[in-house]
């Protein structure tokens, strides 16, 4: 199994036995994490885990992205540092 590649993690060696005797391998990310990861083996053969968190990260980042627009949007919304959403509850009457 050494050399193989999941996902973004490719297995460096084995590792020790967790505390239900379930089998572990040593893994490095792709994405230029230095630090070595510990995984199941069958999670990593079934396709469970794929990387070291960074693919989590980078797919809440674009999902985030396409609800909200991007960062520079937000920041246009701004009317002389107060944003538009407070401007627009602070014209209503009824409050």
């Amino acid at each position: 199994m050494i050399g193989q590649k999941f996902g973004r993690l490719t297995v460096i060696g084995e590792a020790p036995r967790g505390k239900r005797r379930e089998a572990r391998v040593e893994c490095i990310c792709s994405c230029g994490n230095p630090d070595p990861v510990i995984v199941n083996r069958t999670d990593l053969k079934r396709g469970r885990v794929r990387s070291c968190g960074c693919l989590a990260v980078e797919i809440g980042r674009a999902k985030a992205k396409r609800r909200r627009g991007s960062a520079e949007h937000h920041r246009e919304l701004k009317a002389d540092g107060v944003p538009v959403n407070a401007l627009a509850f602070a014209s209503v009457p009824w409050r």
